[in-house]
């Protein structure tokens, strides 16, 4: 019997069975005046804590994939008292998805970091007492004040169906004893989305400079226009022309013809 058939369906199906799930990529830093501030991107736009931006409706923002990076402008979609979801104005980060339900007691749930300049990393933990305690994250060998502080507004992700979904994001609340960390779970999440997507309308984004040739932006002017600054404008000067003198003589009952038959000068 010849071995042939077997190595070549061997060969074939180790790579699919061996393949892992690709890490998400979703992490947004935020340059704000208390420093740097986090969210996340998703098929709907870019979520930030609310309390971060109060009042701000253009949110300057820089995202790394891979060794690079790059910046843009969110401008703000939906402004709720918990979260903030914004839209890119030039750019198309990772757009990761949300979960379509809560996370269960037996999945094991995945906060997402990247220490810069390493890869995207994930911290594993799990849903605290089946989550009749809250949205909760139990993790372990880990100090959740550092995390709670350096990591507010990270994602936190559930792996379902081969792809890491969005399940929660991290408030920056934590306790002790057990060592659990708060998130905002999907119900708020889902509250910052819009009500109606059109599938067949394509969003075109402008072209940049960035992008194509490498010439760094200017984001405080794109900030200043996208808000719609106004400027008060000169108004045009007074064009110069020659005064005509208007005759005082002319009688509007007669035509020219008449008048200028009348005119003794002819």
């Amino acid at each position: 019997m010849s071995m042939r058939p077997f190595l070549f369906g061997a060969l074939l199906v180790a790579p699919l069975a061996c393949r892992a799930p690709r890490h998400p990529q979703s992490l947004i830093r935020f340059e704000t005046a208390r420093g740097v501030e986090l969210g996340f991107s998703s098929e709907y736009g870019i979520f930030a804590l609310a309390e971060t931006f109060a009042g701000e409706t253009e949110l300057p923002f820089l995202y790394e994939i891979g060794n690079g990076s790059f910046e843009d402008v969110a401008s703000v979609q939906i402004d709720g008292e918990l979260l903030k979801m914004a839209r890119a104005r030039s750019s198309r980060p990772s757009e990761v998805r949300l979960a379509e339900r809560p996370a269960q007691s037996a999945e094991t749930l995945f906060l997402e970091i990247r220490p810069a300049p390493k890869e995207p990393q994930l911290i594993e933990g799990r849903l605290y007492n089946s989550g009749q305690s809250g949205d909760l994250l139990e993790i372990f060998d880990q100090d959740v004040e550092e995390i709670a502080r350096r990591w507010r507004g990270a994602p936190v992700h559930v792996l379902r169906n081969g792809h890491y979904q969005v399940i929660g994001m991290l408030n920056g609340l934590y306790c002790r004893r057990p060592d659990l960390l708060t998130f905002i779970g999907l119900d708020e999440l889902y509250l910052m989305t819009p009500q109606a997507t059109t599938y067949l309308d394509r969003r075109a984004l402008p072209r940049r400079a960035d992008f194509e040739y490498g010439i760094p932006r200017d984001i405080d002017h794109e900030i200043s226009y996208g808000a719609g600054a106004e400027t008060e404008m000169e108004p045009p000067p007074a064009e110069q022309g020659t005064d005509v003198e208007v005759p005082t003589d002319v009688d509007p009952s007669k035509t020219p013809e008449e008048d200028k038959a009348d005119d003794p000068d002819g």
